[in-house]
C-alpha cells in the first residue's frame, strides 16, 4: 500500500484509514474511565470520612494526585518496552486495558487507603501500557507519503476520542458519586474500561499487526525478569524502611522521571541503531522537551489549585442545578471535543504554510498562562467566578492545550528512530510526567488555601521560573540540603489541628496536678477571668510588638506605667523598669548594676542564705565569668569591708519577716549598695524595702494572676532610686509631650540599648515580659488596693489558722520561726517523722518542701482554702480535723494576730493613683482594657514587617494549651513524676529542634534571645575551660551584628574584636583571616548572625566557619533569623557549633507586646554536657559547673507548647514550605518597590533572603525626609513600621514573614510607593518641606476634627489610599519628642490633670 493513495472504494475514518475507527474507541473508553475516575479522585482524598472520602490534608491530596499522573506517564515507558520487545504495540494495548480494568474495581470495591493504592498502582501501569502503544499505532497509520500530510489531522481526532470518553466519564462518575457515594463512581469507570475492552476485540484483527521492531534475545528473558524482581525488592525495602511514604512520594517519582529522561536522551543519542539525521532532530527535540514539560507544569494546576477552587468557590449553581466538581473535567474535555476538529481543520487547511512545531508550542505557553491570570480579579476581590465565566477559562485553557498537546505527540512519531518509535512516543509522555509530577509538587509544597493563585503571581513578578529555582537563587548551593538525597528534616507529616491538640492533650494528660504548697519564689494564684479571656487569650494584646513605635502603642504602653507605678508603690522606691526575664535573671542584673554604681573598691558579693537557692544559682553564674566573687552566708558572719554589695531576702526562702532598716544602714554605712528581694503580695501588708532603706528591690509579679506553668514565664521587677535609673537595666516606661504639647507614654532612656552601646554594655537584656507585666498590673486594677490588701490579709489568715490547728493538736508542732506572711517552717523529731508527714502529704495529693533530715516548708497561697487547710493539718500533725473545728477556731483568731507586728507593717497608703480604683467592676474593667488595645496596632490590624522580628502569625490552636491546667498548674520544683507529660513534650520538641538546627542536644532554660546567647556563650567557655584551653578569650563578632551579641560576650567575660564587613553587608574574609591570624592562640569563637543582619546569605559561611575551627575556636550562631533556614539548611551542617532560636520569631511564641519570649540552644554533640544545670531547691555546690541561667530547669515552660503545635501541625513539609513562602514574600516586596525605594543589600544572584533593607539615606539631603518621617507616616496608612535605623542608619529593614497573603503584601507596597509619591510632591515643591504629610505624621483623629491649616487636604492626611476608609487605626497621639522624655525622665503614672484632651482612661 506504500504506492497508493485512498480509494473512494475504501472504507475510511473521517477520510482517514478505517483503523483509525478502532483505536478511537479503545482510546474513547480507556479515556471514560481514566477521567471519570480522575474527576473524583483529588476530592476523594480530601473530603472528610463524613463524605466518603479519605479526610487527607489538601496540599497533600494533590501532590498525590500529581504523582499519580506523573506515574501513568512514567509507566508509558514499561509499556513502550514491552510493544518494542516483547509483546509488540497492538497485543500491549489489549493487556494494558484489562490491568486498567483491574485498577478500576479495586478502587471501587476495596475500601479505604488500601484500596486507593493497590487501584491506582494498576491503572497507572495499565494506562502506560495503552497511551505508548495507541499513540504508535496510530503513528503506524500515516507511514505512506500520501498519508503523512494528514498525521497531524489524524492525531488531532485520536485525540477527539480521549475527550469524549474525558467528557462521558466525569459526567457519569461525578453523578454518582453526588448520589451514590465514591465507589460506585469508580465502579462505573470500571464499566466503561470494559465496555472499551469488548469493542477493541471486535476490530483487532483490522489493526496493523506489526511485528516486534527489537525483540529481546531468548537469552535476556531471564535476566529482565531478574531486573524486574530486584526493582520491586528495592522498592518494597524502600517503602518498609520509611524512606518512601506518601508525603515524599512525588519527589522520589520527580527524582526518578528526571532520571530516566536523561538516560533516554543518552541512550537515543548513543545509539548505533539511530541515524546521524534522526540523532540530528532529537537533539533539536531537547529544548522543546523542556517547554513541553512546563506547560504541563502549570496546565496540571487544572487538576488542583482549579478543582479546589471549582469546589470552594466557584458559584456551580446552573438554572438551580448545582454541578458536581467533577463536571469541571467534562466541560474541559467538552472544549477539546469541539475544538479539536477546528483545529485539526485548520492544520489541513493550512497544510505545508502552517506555524512550525516550536511556534505553536510557544503560543500554547502564552495562551495557557494568560488564562490563568482570568483567576486574579476574583480571587483578589473575594467575589465568587461565575460558572459561566468559569468554563470560559478552561476554554482558553484549552486552546493551548490543543497547540500542544497533539501537535508534540504526532511530532514524537515523525521524528522517531525506525527501532524505537514506541519509545519515542513514551518519551513524549515522559514529559507529562515531569509537567504532571511538578504540578503535584507545587502545588503540595505551596499551596496557600486562602490565596489559591498568589504564589504563582508573586513568582512572576519576582522573575523566578519556580519557589525551587527561587530557592536555588538565594540560598548558597553549598549549604542547601537536598530533598531528593534524603528528607531535610525527619519530623513528619503534618497534623490538623485537632489531631495536633488531641497527641498534645494525651502528652498533657501524663503531668498529675497536684496542690503544690514548695514556695521559693513560686505560688498558686487565682487569674481573674477578664485577664485570662481579654488579655491572655486576645490577639489584641499577644500579637503586638515591642512598643518601639510609641505613636501606635499608646495602650500597652499605659498598662507597663501602670505595672511600674504598682512596683513603685509595693517595693517603696522612686522608679522601676517595665519587668525582667524573671526573678532569678533580675538578682543577677542588680548585682553587675550595683557594682557599675558602687564606689567601693572591694571586689566581693555577698548573698544572704535565705535567698532562694535558683536565685543564688544564677548569680553564682553571672558572677563566675565576670570575676566576682560570691559569698553566701548570714547578715551576723558579714565582714562589709569585702564586700561591695549585698542581695538580702525578705520574706527569705523560709518565710521569715524582718525589719532589716538597721542591717541595711550598716551596710551601707560600710560603702556596700543592698539589694532586696521581696514578694508583692507580702509587700500589700510589710512594711516595704524602700522603707527599709534599699537601693535595689527585685521580686516576681508571679503571684499576681500569672499561673505557675512550671517555671514561667513570668514578670520579674526591679524598682531603685532616682539617681541610679541611668544604670538601671531593662526597659522605662516614661512620659514626655507629642507634637500638639499632650502627654504620651514612650519607651525613656533608650540609649541604654544594647544595639547603640554594644560592646560598652553593661546588660545584654533587650527584652522584657510584657505581656504578663500587663496582665499582673491589671490584677491590682482590678482587685485594688483594698482587694489587695483582702488577698494578703486571708492568705496571712490561712497560714495563722494552719499554725494555730497544728500547734491545738500538737504542742511540739510549732512554727520554728517566729515572724512569718504565708510560709511555715516545721521541725520534726527526726527523720522518719519527718519523712511520715512528707508521706501523709503526698496520699492527699500535696507537695511540701523539704529543707532538710528533720525540716519541712509549707507555702500558702491565694488559692488555699478550709479544706486545703484540713488536709495540711492532717498531713502535718498525723491526726485529722474537720471544717467546723477549723471555723471555730479561725472565729478566735484576733484580727491580725501576733506574728506581725507593728514594726514589720506598711505603715503609707498603697496604690493610690486614680487607675487602681476605677475598674473594679467587670463591666468597667473590661472597657477599660478595650480602649487600651484600640490604642495599638497589632496583627489584628495588618501586618507588622518588622525586619530581624519575625511577626508571624500565633495561631489559635497554638495558644490554646497554655491554658490547660495540666499546664499551667505544675510547680517548677514539682518532683519529676508528675511533670512527666511536659518532660516527654520537650524532650519531643527539642528532637525536633535538634533536627531542625542539625545539632545533638538542646536546652529550653534561656528566656530570651539574648540569654540563648549568653547561655550558649557559656557552653564554649566551659568546654574549651574543659579542654584546659583557658587562655581563648577572645569572641570575633562582625560589625552588622545585633547589640546584644558584645553584651552577651561581655557577660560571659570575653574580649570582643570587631570584623569588618565589605560593601555588600557580607563579612570581610580578607579582614577576618587577618583577625583569625592575630588572635589565633586566643580565640574562643566567632558570633555570627545567619542569614546576616543584613538580610542576605552570605555564600562564605561554609569556609568562614572552617577557618573558625582551624583556628581553634568554635562558632555560634545567631538565630534569629532561622526563618529564612529552617528546611532549607542546617546551623549544624553549615558547620556552626552552637545556636540559639527565638521561639517567639521562627515558631510563633507571640511577642506578647514586648516579651514573653524564649531563647533555647541548640548544640553539637561535644557542648551537649555544658548545656546550663538545672536549678533545685537543695541548691548546687558553689564551684558546680555547667551553671544554671535563669531561676526554672526549663525557663518559660508553659509557653513551649506553642511552639510544639506550631511544628506538629506544620509537618517537615510544611516548615519548609514557610521558610521558602518567607523568601517569597520579601523578594516580592523588594521587586515590587524597585524604583521607589533601592535595597541596599542582595546576594550573588540579586535575591534577598527573608527580610530586605530599603535605603533612605539619600532622602534627608535630597527631600528633607528621614526614613522617621516614612516611618511615622506608615502609621497614616494603619501600619507598623518596619524596623527603623537598624543594622544601618536611616533604613527601613522590611520582613513580611510567610503568614501574609500577597493581599496584604501589596497593601503594604501600595503605601509605601504612595509615600514615595508624597515624598516626590515634596521635592517639586508642592508641599513646604516643613509642612507636609510626612512632617507632620501621625495624623489623629482630633487633629483632623480641629482647624487646619496644612497645604494638603484632610482627606491625603488620613485617607490617603481608598481602602482606609473601610478600616482606619487612629494613632491617638501625635508625634512624640524623644528627647524631652529623656531630659526629664518620669517614669509613674501621671495625674489625670495632666492629660489636656482627657485621654488618659478614656
Amino acid at each position: 500500500m506504500s504506492d497508493q493513495k485512498l480509494s473512494s472504494a475504501e472504507k475510511t475514518f473521517f477520510g482517514h484509514p478505517l483503523q483509525l475507527s478502532t483505536l478511537f474507541h479503545i482510546e474513547l473508553w480507556e479515556r471514560f474511565s481514566f477521567y471519570g475516575m480522575q474527576g473524583i479522585l483529588l476530592i476523594y482524598l480530601y473530603y472528610t470520612a463524613s463524605q466518603g472520602g479519605l479526610g487527607m490534608d489538601k496540599a497533600l491530596a494533590g501532590g498525590i494526585v500529581g504523582a499519580y499522573g506523573g506515574s501513568v506517564y512514567l509507566s508509558t515507558i514499561l509499556g513502550a518496552w514491552l510493544a518494542d520487545r516483547i509483546w509488540g504495540a497492538e497485543r500491549t494495548l489489549f493487556i494494558a486495558g484489562i490491568v486498567v480494568m483491574t485498577g478500576h474495581i479495586l478502587l471501587a470495591i476495596v475500601p479505604g487507603l488500601m484500596g486507593l493504592l493497590l487501584g491506582l498502582v494498576f491503572i497507572a501501569l495499565g494506562s502506560g501500557g495503552v497511551k505508548s502503544s495507541a499513540g504508535s499505532m496510530v503513528g503506524s497509520l500515516y507511514e505512506r507519503d500520501d498519508l503523512r500530510e494528514l498525521r497531524d489531522a489524524g492525531f488531532s481526532i485520536f485525540y477527539i476520542s480521549i475527550n469524549i470518553g474525558g467528557f462521558l466519564g466525569p459526567l457519569l462518575t461525578g453523578i454518582l458519586q453526588d448520589r451514590m457515594g465514591f465507589h460506585y463512581g469508580f465502579g462505573a469507570a470500571a464499566v466503561g474500561m470494559a465496555f472499551g475492552l469488548l469493542w477493541y476485540s471486535r476490530g483487532r484483527k483490522n489493526l496493523p499487526h506489526t511485528p516486534v521492531p527489537n525483540p529481546l534475545r531468548p537469552e535476556k528473558v531471564q535476566t529482565a525478569m531478574a531486573v524486574g524482581v530486584l526493582l520491586v525488592l528495592v522498592l518494597g525495602s524502600v517503602i518498609a524502611s520509611g524512606a518512601l511514604t506518601l508525603e515524599n512520594f512525588s519527589r522520589w517519582l520527580l527524582g526518578v522521571v528526571i532520571v530516566t529522561v536523561v538516560a533516554y536522551f543518552a541512550r537515543l543519542l548513543g545509539s548505533s541503531h539511530v541515524e546521524a539525521a534522526n540523532k540530528r532532530y532529537i537533539v533539536a527535540y531537547i529544548p522543546l522537551f523542556l517547554t513541553i514539560c512546563m506547560f504541563w507544569a502549570v496546565w496540571f494546576q487544572v487538576y488542583t489549585v482549579a478543582t479546589v477552587y471549582f469546589d470552594e468557590t466557584v458559584d456551580r449553581t446552573f438554572f438551580g442545578f448545582t454541578v458536581p466538581v467533577s463536571w469541571k473535567d467534562s466541560i474541559q474535555a467538552m472544549w477539546v471535543v469541539l475544538f479539536s476538529g477546528v483545529m485539526a481543520a485548520v492544520w489541513t487547511k493550512m497544510g505545508k504554510r502552517q506555524p512550525k512545531t516550536p511556534l505553536k508550542f510557544a503560543l500554547a505557553m502564552l495562551v495557557t498562562g494568560v488564562s490563568y491570570l482570568s483567576f486574579i480579579p476574583y480571587i483578589s476581590s473575594g467575589t465568587p467566578m461565575p460558572i459561566i465565566v468559569f468554563m470560559l477559562v478552561l476554554l482558553a485553557i484549552t486552546i493551548g492545550e490543543l497547540m500542544l498537546s497533539p501537535i508534540s505527540l504526532s511530532f514524537s512519531t515523525k521524528i522517531a528512530p525506525s527501532m524505537f518509535k514506541t519509545q519515542m512516543v513514551a518519551l513524549n509522555f515522559l514529559a507529562l510526567s515531569i509537567g504532571f509530577t511538578l504540578g503535584g509538587v507545587l502545588f503540595k509544597d505551596y499551596y496557600n488555601a486562602q490565596s489559591p493563585l498568589d504564589f504563582y503571581w508573586m513568582l512572576a513578578t519576582i522573575g523566578a521560573g519556580s519557589l525551587d529555582a527561587l530557592v536555588a537563587e538565594t540560598v548558597p548551593g553549598s549549604i542547601l540540603l537536598d530533598p531528593g538525597n534524603k528528607p531535610a528534616l525527619s519530623i513528619g507529616e503534618a497534623r490538623t489541628e485537632a489531631a495536633a491538640l488531641a497527641e498534645l492533650a494525651e502528652l498533657a494528660a501524663r503531668n498529675q496536678v497536684w496542690r503544690s504548697y514548695l514556695g521559693s519564689g513560686y505560688h498558686g494564684t487565682l487569674t481573674p477571668e477578664p485577664i485570662r479571656r481579654n488579655v491572655l487569650e486576645n490577639p489584641g494584646w499577644y500579637t503586638a510588638y515591642t512598643p518601639y513605635q510609641a505613636e501606635i502603642s499608646q495602650g500597652r504602653l499605659e498598662a507597663l506605667m501602670v505595672f511600674q507605678q504598682m512596683i513603685i508603690d509595693l517595693t517603696g522606691m522612686e522608679v522601676a523598669n517595665a519587668s525582667l526575664l524573671d526573678e532569678a535573671t533580675a538578682a543577677a542584673e542588680a548585682m553587675t548594676m550595683l557594682r557599675r554604681a558602687s564606689t567601693s573598691k572591694a571586689p566581693g558579693y555577698f548573698v544572704e542564705a535565705g535567698t532562694h537557692p535558683q536565685v543564688i544559682e544564677v548569680i553564682r553564674t553571672r558572677a563566675r565569668w565576670l570575676e566576682i566573687p560570691v559569698t553566701v552566708g548570714t547578715l551576723d558572719a558579714l565582714d562589709p569591708g569585702t564586700f561591695y554589695g549585698a542581695h538580702l531576702q525578705n520574706p527569705d526562702t523560709e518565710g521569715r519577716v524582718r525589719d532589716l532598716t538597721d542591717d541595711i544602714a550598716r551596710l551601707q554605712a560600710a560603702g556596700l549598695k543592698v539589694c532586696v528581694g521581696t514578694d508583692p503580695l507580702a509587700a500589700v501588708l510589710l512594711k516595704s524595702a524602700g522603707a527599709q532603706g534599699a537601693d535595689v528591690v527585685i521580686g516576681s509579679a508571679q503571684r499576681f494572676g500569672i499561673p505557675l506553668g512550671f517555671g514561667g514565664p513570668h514578670a520579674a521587677f526591679m524598682a531603685t532610686r532616682q539617681k541610679l535609673i541611668r544604670t538601671m537595666p531593662g526597659r522605662i516606661i516614661g512620659t514626655s509631650h507629642d507634637a500638639a504639647g499632650n502627654i504620651a507614654y514612650r519607651m525613656a532612656l533608650q540609649t541604654r540599648e544594647q544595639h547603640i552601646r554594644r560592646d560598652k554594655a553593661t546588660s545584654n537584656i533587650c527584652t522584657a515580659q510584657a505581656l504578663l507585666a500587663n496582665m499582673s498590673a491589671f490584677y491590682a486594677v482590678y482587685h485594688g488596693p483594698e482587694g489587695l490588701r483582702r488577698i494578703a490579709l486571708r492568705t496571712h489568715g490561712m497560714a495563722r489558722l494552719l499554725a494555730a490547728s497544728v500547734q491545738k493538736q500538737s504542742a511540739a508542732l510549732a512554727p520554728e520561726h517566729a515572724t512569718w506572711f504565708d510560709t511555715l517552717v516545721y521541725r520534726f523529731p527526726d527523720a522518719a517523722a519527718a519523712d511520715a508527714a512528707l508521706a501523709r502529704a503526698a496520699s492527699k495529693r500535696i507537695n511540701l518542701r523539704r529543707l532538710d533530715d528533720t525540716r519541712v516548708l509549707v507555702a500558702l497561697d491565694e488559692t488555699v482554702g478550709l479544706a486545703d487547710v484540713a488536709d495540711l493539718h492532717e498531713a502535718l500533725s498525723g491526726h485529722a480535723t474537720d471544717l467546723a473545728a477549723l471555723q471555730a477556731l479561725a472565729a478566735k483568731l484576733a484580727a491580725n494576730g501576733d506574728v506581725l507586728s507593728a514594726a514589720l507593717l506598711r505603715t503609707e497608703p498603697i496604690l493610690t493613683h486614680e487607675v487602681f480604683h476605677r475598674f473594679h467592676s467587670e463591666t468597667e474593667f473590661v472597657r477599660y482594657l478595650k480602649r487600651l488595645e484600640n490604642r495599638d496596632i497589632s496583627l489584628v490590624h495588618s501586618m507588622i514587617p518588622l525586619g530581624s522580628c519575625t511577626m508571624k502569625l500565633n495561631a489559635a490552636a497554638e495558644m490554646t494549651p497554655i491554658t490547660w491546667p495540666s499546664f499551667t498548674d505544675i510547680h517548677p520544683f514539682a518532683p519529676a513524676e508528675q511533670a512527666q507529660g511536659y518532660t516527654d513534650m520537650l524532650a519531643q520538641l527539642g528532637g525536633w529542634l535538634a533536627d531542625i538546627t542539625g545539632f545533638a542536644g538542646v536546652s529550653f532554660q534561656p528566656n530570651s534571645g539574648a540569654q540563648g546567647e549568653y547561655a550558649g556563650l557559656l557552653a564554649i567557655r566551659e568546654y574549651l575551660l574543659a579542654q584546659g584551653q583557658t587562655q581563648r578569650n577572645i569572641c570575633l563578632i562582625p560589625a552588622s551584628a545585633h547589640g546584644t551579641n558584645p553584651a552577651s560576650a561581655q557577660l560571659a567575660g570575653l574580649k570582643i574584636v570587631v570584623v569588618a564587613c565589605d560593601a555588600h553587608g557580607n563579612i570581610d574574609v580578607s579582614d577576618l583571616d587577618a583577625k583569625l591570624a592575630a588572635h589565633r592562640d586566643a580565640l574562643a569563637c566567632l558570633m555570627v548572625t545567619y542569614p546576616s543582619t543584613h538580610g542576605v546569605f552570605e555564600a562564605s559561611i561554609r569556609d568562614i566557619c572552617r577557618k573558625v575551627h582551624e583556628a581553634g575556636g568554635q562558632v555560634y550562631m545567631d538565630g534569629a533569623n532561622m526563618n529564612a533556614q529552617a528546611g532549607l539548611t542546617k546551623p549544624g551542617e553549615i558547620g556552626a557549633d552552637v545556636c540559639h532560636l527565638n521561639l517567639h520569631k521562627t515558631f510563633c511564641i507571640p511577642h506578647g507586646g514586648g516579651g514573653p519570649g524564649m531563647g533555647p540552644i541548640a548544640v553539637a554533640a561535644h557542648l551537649v554536657p555544658h548545656l546550663p544545670a538545672a536549678p533545685h531547691l537543695t541548691g548546687q555546690p558553689a564551684d558546680s559547673q555547667p551553671g544554671t541561667v535563669s531561676g526554672a530547669a526549663h525557663g518559660s515552660a508553659l509557653i513551649t507548647p506553642i511552639s510544639w503545635m506550631y511544628i506538629r501541625m506544620m509537618g517537615s513539609a510544611g516548615i519548609r514550605q514557610a521558610t521558602v513562602m518567607a523568601i517569597l514574600n520579601a523578594n516580592y516586596i523588594a521587586r515590587r518597590l524597585k524604583g521607589h525605594y533601592d535595597v541596599l543589600y542582595t546576594g550573588e544572584h540579586g535575591r534577598v533572603a527573608h527580610e530586605c533593607i530599603l535605603d533612605l539615606r539619600h532622602f534627608k539631603g535630597q527631600y528633607g525626609v528621614s526614613a522617621e518621617d516614612v516611618a511615622k507616616r506608615l502609621m497614616d496608612y494603619g501600619f507598623h513600621a518596619p524596623t527603623l535605623s537598624f543594622p544601618v542608619p536611616d533604613t527601613l529593614m522590611v520582613e513580611p514573614t510567610e503568614s501574609e497573603s500577597k493581599a496584604e503584601l501589596d497593601r503594604f507596597c501600595d503605601a509605601m510607593i504612595r509615600i514615595r509619591e508624597e515624598i516626590a510632591e515634596i521635592a517639586a515643591g508642592t508641599w513646604p518641606a516643613d509642612d507636609n504629610p510626612l512632617k507632620n505624621a501621625p495624623h489623629t483623629a482630633i487633629e483632623v476634627a480641629g482647624d487646619w491649616s496644612h497645604p494638603y487636604s484632610r482627606e491625603q492626611a488620613v485617607f490617603p489610599l481608598p481602602w482606609l476608609k473601610a478600616a482606619k487605626v487612629w494613632p491617638t497621639v501625635k508625634r512624640i519628642d524623644n528627647a524631652a522624655g529623656d531630659r526629664n525622665p518620669v517614669c509613674t503614672c501621671p495625674p489625670l490633670s495632666d492629660y489636656s484632651q482627657g485621654e488618659h482612661h478614656g
